[in-house]
């Protein structure tokens, strides 16, 4: 499975923004793009269609940015994928082949519709939340010294 790059960075902007966001609400673009060496203007590009959907919101000005519309442990991984690629939890096979219609069945039932059965619920039970929880996790370990 090949995940675009505005899948991927929007997910590391929502862990970003998540773990930022702290007492005083907002974190801007710039703040976003200089810690994950993610450029400003496509990383706006990629927030667009997270504000669209409703899981950020942007505020305008020199204290603006963004926040998340939820908590993190109520945002399901899957509205986030949808919100950036409506087509990656769709998994589908070509249609326009002239194979055995008994063959496609077979392929269809045993394959695609479980593998697309298992991505989907596995984006359903993992939430913001757990990623950055995991993300924390990490943290700590680059942390650790040895001596």
């Amino acid at each position: 499975m090949k995940i675009s790059t505005k899948v991927e960075y929007g997910i590391v902007a929502l862990i970003d923004i998540a773990v930022n966001m702290g007492a005083n609400g907002v974190v801007t673009v710039i703040s976003i793009a200089e810690r994950n060496n993610i450029s400003k203007n496509y990383l706006e590009q990629v927030l667009t269609p997270l504000r669209q959907a409703g899981i950020i919101s942007g505020t305008k000005g020199s204290q603006g940015g963004y926040i998340l519309l939820e908590k993190p442990e109520m945002l399901k991984v899957s509205t986030i994928l949808n919100a950036l690629d409506s087509t990656l939890l769709a998994v589908s096979a070509e249609t326009g082949t002239k194979c055995d219609e008994n063959i496609k069945r077979a392929i269809n039932v045993i394959l695609w519709d479980k593998l697309d059965s298992a991505f989907t619920s596995i984006a359903s039970n993992i939430t913001l939340a757990d990623l950055v929880e995991e993300y924390k996790n990490g943290s700590n370990l680059a942390a650790m010294f040895y001596i």
